[in-house]
Formats: C-alpha cells, structure tokens, sequence
C-alpha cells in the first residue's frame, strides 16, 4: 500500500467511525490483530471482535463529540 492509498484508507475509515458512526464499517478498514489505546480514560483493546464492541460503547463511536 503507497502512502496515497493509505491516507485515502485513513480518511475513510474516520468518516465511518466520526460521521456516519458505524462501528461495523470502521472496523472493516482495520487488520485483523487491530489495537486500540485511548490514553486519556485509560481504555482500549485489541481485535476487530472486541474493537466493535468498544466503538460502540457509550461515550465514543456514536456518542463522541469532537471538539476543535
């Protein structure tokens, strides 16, 4: 994968998980053995199974509101 091809990749997969809100879809965009650590409340994972799960937990995925 080029560098173009990974940021097109990257896009997409922050459009499902910040925009559309669909866990399903934005798990789809990661590898198999994914990680995830969100340092600020000390949670996370690893694997799409419990990644799913984890974006859709209340408080991120559907619920997060950005702040710029």
């Amino acid at each position: 994968m080029n560098q173009e091809e990974m940021v097109a990749l990257w896009e997409q997969h922050t459009a499902y998980e910040f925009v559309v809100k669909d866990a399903d879809l934005a798990v789809a965009t990661m590898v198999e053995d994914a990680s995830v650590m969100h340092l600020p409340t000390m949670s996370g994972g690893f694997g799409k199974k419990y990644l799913r799960g984890y974006l859709n937990r209340p408080g991120f995925g559907r619920d997060l509101r950005l702040w710029l």
